[in-house]
């Protein structure tokens, strides 16, 4: 599949998919109060007793699992990991733990509501999925950026 949707998925593609997705939500979960933290500079996390070096290849072994999954089942389909983390972050601005299950379902609307624009827009016509979550993602991701909160310097 070049170019990503979900046309073409199997049961037996969600049940690999949905092994792939406990493990790394388990593994998440049990690191997400050093994420929380390694989100500070390097010194207030190093000071607070974040080992970051094992933190980065625990976070850069969950990333390459979820994303090697979920690229072998939908296909290239961007902004979902970028655009909505960032969007979730700005309207519950907290810890990596608070906001882990608002952002793990603001992406599966996100992509279940693209899904359906896709497919319905045009009658008889499946529309690029990668495309059209582009499109709207950057918008999303525009009005973020543009409309956020300003930095004040005295």
């Amino acid at each position: 599949m070049l170019i990503g949707g979900f046309s073409g998925v199997e049961y037996a593609q969600v049940a690999l998919l949905a092994v792939v997705f406990v493990i790394v939500f388990g593994l998440a979960f049990c690191f997400c109060s050093g994420f929380t933290v390694m989100s500070l500079d390097q010194q207030t996390s190093r000071g607070l007793g974040v080992a970051q070096g094992h933190l980065w290849v625990v976070a850069t072994l969950l990333i390459v699992c979820a994303t090697g999954a979920s690229v072998a089942v939908a296909g290239n389909i961007g902004f979902v990991g970028l655009g909505i983390p960032q969007l979730i972050n700005t309207i519950w601005p907290g810890s990596f733990k608070q906001n882990l299950g608002f952002t793990m379902i603001g992406g599966a609307i996100f992509m279940a509501l693209a899904d359906l624009v896709a497919k319905t827009v045009i009658p008889g016509t499946e529309l690029p999925l990668a495309a059209l979550s582009a499109i709207i993602g950057g918008c999303f991701l525009f009005a973020i950026v543009a409309f956020g909160e300003r930095v004040i310097r005295e």
